[in-house]
């Protein structure tokens, strides 16, 4: 009995509300997370929700399509080959890409070297978003891609769909030369061999 009455009296337990910091039927989700076992504190599921947030957002934008929008005016070879391999799979917006690039640009960035997938896809564009309206510009491209490396290997090793492109640009520029849209001394004739 001395020993019992020496022992420190236990203090009964809280009730839930006093532990959760409020009245439970005020705070359904911290008396769901008390009655589970669970802490009170809605860290976890602030970083939960976070996360699943940032995975949306992630999903979001891999699902998101790049357009021509997506990229400035290429200023290197390199930013035009980071260009066409976004937008290969868009045909349009790369011929987007191309009808706002200066034929005098584009003679610039493929001095050096144009390379083959490049040269299709231009040809691709020209063929399919150039006419009937910008026929001359087409003229111009045209006459830029002659001036780049290795260009007369690339017209020696065309393949069925360039050399389709190719026939099919300059029915299109002739039509529009005869039809006054493109002036008679344009030079669609000698330009044409030079794709021959």
């Amino acid at each position: 009995p001395f020993v019992e009455a020496m022992a420190p009296a236990k203090a009964p337990a809280p009730p839930a509300a006093a532990v959760s910091g409020g009245d439970a039927a005020a705070d359904p989700a911290a008396a769901a997370s008390d009655a589970s076992g669970g802490s009170s504190s809605s860290t976890p599921l602030t970083a939960e929700a976070n996360a699943e947030r940032v995975g949306k957002a992630v999903r979001s934008m891999a699902s998101a399509k790049p357009t021509a929008d997506s990229f400035g005016t290429p200023g290197t070879l390199a930013e035009m080959e980071r260009a066409w391999r976004s937008l290969r799979s868009a045909p349009a917006e790369f011929a987007a890409l191309i009808q706002r690039i200066d034929p005098a640009k584009l003679q610039a960035l493929f001095k050096s070297n144009l390379p083959a997938e490049i040269f299709s896809a231009i040809l691709s564009a020209l063929d399919t978003a150039f006419f009937p309206d910008q026929a001359a510009r087409a003229v111009e491209i045209l006459r830029g891609l002659t001036s780049a490396g290795r260009f007369s290997i690339l017209t020696m090793c065309l393949d069925k769909a360039d050399t389709k492109a190719i026939g099919s640009i300059f029915s299109k520029l002739e039509k529009a030369e005869q039809d006054g849209s493109l002036p008679a001394d344009a030079g669609v004739a000698a330009l044409k061999k030079q794709y021959a």
